[in-house]
């Protein structure tokens, strides 16, 4: 296994597509998640978002892929505050960014590459000169895992998916 960092192309959307497919399907299990009416809608917004990336190429938006050979393993991006963020914190500036779409195949989950893509994330907005970055989460492995890494939230959105499903908010100085 050789993993590399890069950035996304046109030619990695199938790719991109089918990681996004694989890793939603696997989050919702894992969170036990029965209702996946949303996941097609979803996953058409973050490609959307990568293309606004790939075509626009300004800097709002950042993605990096980890891929194994020709396949796309994780994905990792910067962008702009995203609404569920903004609807609950006031203190939003205009140049704020948010990390998300943050996703490792199962198959190559725990050997750092998500680690490895954030901090590859974070080092770019270190050069935008961003001094902190939002992230959110309404999946409870992966607030349990940023709650690790980021300590307490600054907001928790209660039973926004529905009772006891709550959606988590972080503001983390870089």
């Amino acid at each position: 296994m050789s993993i590399v960092f890069v950035r996304p192309t046109i030619s990695d959307i199938p790719g991109i597509r089918e990681l996004l497919n694989i890793t939603f399907i696997d989050t919702f299990k894992k969170n036990n998640i029965v209702d996946i009416f949303e996941i097609e809608d979803e996953i058409n917004g973050k490609i959307e978002k990568v293309k606004n990336d790939i075509i626009e190429f300004n800097d709002k938006f950042y993605f990096i892929i980890a891929k194994d050979n020709n396949l796309v393993v994780g994905i990792c991006a910067f962008f702009p505050v995203s609404g569920i963020i903004m609807d609950y914190i006031q203190e939003i500036k205009e140049n704020d960014s948010e990390i998300g779409c943050t996703y490792v195949l199962p198959n190559y989950q725990n050997q750092g590459i998500a680690k490895k893509l954030i901090e590859l994330v974070i080092e770019k907005l270190k050069q935008k000169n961003v001094q902190s970055y939002y992230l959110c989460s309404g999946f409870k492995t992966a607030q349990d895992y940023w709650m690790k890494k980021l300590g307490e939230p600054i907001f928790t959105i209660k039973d926004i998916w529905g009772q006891g499903k709550h959606e988590v908010i972080w503001n983390h100085c870089i």
